[in-house]
């Protein structure tokens, strides 16, 4: 161990040497020009050898460091095979024993969540690493070893920083007058089976009409923009005066911003929910998650049943009557921010 801490040492301290090893090489040279003896030669071999290892030192501290650096931000090369093998764990759920690919009827995080909670206790991927990753950094600034006996994470300027979120107190807020529209899409599997649910509400929180639509198969971004589009036309169709429209996407709201079409498997249906959107001057407005609970039951429902479906104000599915209820009375959520 004795050994070991003094080679480190040596390694620290002819860091600082590559300037004067630089300094030597050009005095000898330019006395060997002056003098070609063979005392002068061996000089300037001796001063470029002492260069040559000096900037190996060098090169052995700069990639020490850049390791540091991938401890600091992350592999972000291991995300690949982060999904990749959860992949893999999902398929072993819920495929067949033929290998055929079948629908997962429940989304991987809520699997991987722990027994109490409701989950199988499979552990994800991406906990392990940063687990791992804390425990070698402990290890390294607290522990035994000799990188934390001799502070090199500290001297290379590493510090460990902890992201802190602050919770955030969220509602449904009713318009002003008139009615607004909540909308939202959901996919199971992206691609996968889609739909689109939405509500209409007044200011007194009451719902006046719900619809959910099944699309068949899809993604999440044409499940939004259907939803979209099939809730402004539904709204001209019962003649509602939509004041404000909501949704959680904040990729859907940002393409009327920018005029932008997401995708262009979902333009044909972009352009109507623009066109509407212009016609009856409707403010689209980005909404939290946890203020879209009604509409975000209503895709699902339409998911889980496979059919479209318009519902009038009084008739929910039993899995919107909680939101809706929530809603009305004005609890708000945490969100961590």
């Amino acid at each position: 161990m004795c050994e070991e801490v003094r080679q480190m040492k040596d390694l620290l301290l002819q860091l600082e040497t590559i300037n004067a090893a630089e300094v030597s090489v050009s005095q000898t040279e330019h006395e060997f020009e002056q003098n070609p003896s063979e005392a002068n030669r061996i000089a300037m071999s001796a001063s470029h050898a002492r260069l040559h290892q000096a900037l190996l030192n060098d090169e052995k501290m700069w990639c020490q460091k850049a390791r540091m650096e991938w401890l600091q931000n992350g592999d972000r090369n291991t995300a690949f095979y982060q999904a990749f093998i959860e992949r893999s764990y999902a398929s072993f759920f819920w495929n067949g024993a033929e290998g055929k690919r079948r629908r997962h009827w429940i989304a991987w995080d809520q699997i991987s969540r722990p027994k109490q909670e409701g989950g199988l206790g499979v552990r994800s991927m991406w906990h392990v690493q940063i687990s791992l990753m804390a425990k070698l950094i402990w290890n390294a600034m607290h522990g035994q070893s000799l990188w934390s006996r001799l502070g090199v994470l500290q001297k290379s300027g590493f510090k460990p920083t902890v992201k802190l979120k602050a919770p955030m107190l969220v509602r449904w807020i009713p318009p002003s007058y008139g009615f607004c529209l909540n909308v939202d899409g959901a996919c199971k599997g992206n691609p996968g089976p889609c739909g689109g649910g939405g509500c209409y509400r007044d200011s007194n929180r009451d719902v006046h009409l719900s619809f959910a639509y099944f699309y068949g198969q899809g993604n999440s971004v044409i499940a939004e923009v259907r939803a979209l589009c099939d809730g402004l036309r539904l709204a001209e169709h019962r003649g509602l005066a939509i004041f404000a429209l909501y949704s959680d996407s904040l990729v859907l709201a940002q393409s009327f911003i920018l005029d932008i079409c997401p995708s262009w498997k979902c333009s044909w249906w972009w352009r109507i929910a623009k066109s509407l959107l212009n016609k009856f001057n409707i403010t689209m407005l980005y909404v939290y998650q946890e203020t879209n609970r009604v509409a975000d039951a209503l895709a699902s429902f339409a998911c889980q049943r496979g059919n479209s479906s318009v519902l009038p104000g009084s008739s929910f599915p039993h899995i919107c009557k909680g939101p809706v209820v929530l809603d009305k009375i004005g609890l708000p959520s945490i969100r961590l921010v």
